[in-house]
């Protein structure tokens, strides 16, 4: 199973959302960054150096939020999302088409990554799911 880490990145009221290049795989569509575990590397070090890698940020990880399993065409996939706080940098979009800030009930209408769609439910609290707050 591959496993993909997401960072939740709050800030005044309002999550990060990346959308993915034009020449990505799931072109265009929304989520929240992060990428794929290297060998050896654990989840909290990967999410550090993905954010790193794609925005140009320095982060620090306050804590896990939620586990999402997806399964697709070619196998199954864990997302691990984590709570991350931003050290230093200045953004810069290293590999996405945009970046926005978005408040949370408006996350859903968003076109997000399936894996995504599951964490973005949990941080409003819809489908069963009780609102989880992350400040």
């Amino acid at each position: 199973m591959k496993i993909v880490t997401a960072a939740l990145l709050y800030n005044e009221g309002k999550y990060l959302l990346c959308q993915r290049a034009r020449s990505d795989a799931q072109a265009l569509k929304w989520e929240f960054p992060g990428g794929k575990l290297e060998q050896d590397e654990t989840p909290e070090q990967c999410i550090v150096r993905e954010i790193n890698e794609e925005l140009s940020l320095d982060i620090k990880v306050k804590g896990h939020f939620c586990d999402v399993v997806y399964r697709h065409a070619t196998g199954e996939l864990l997302l691990k999302a984590y709570v991350v706080q931003i050290i230093s940098g200045e953004m810069t979009l290293n590999v996405h088409q945009a970046a926005l800030w978005v408040e949370p009930e408006k996350i859903i209408a968003y076109d997000l990554l399936p894996a995504d769609i599951e964490i973005a439910e949990r941080i409003v609290g819809v489908k069963g799911y009780e609102k989880q707050n992350i400040k």
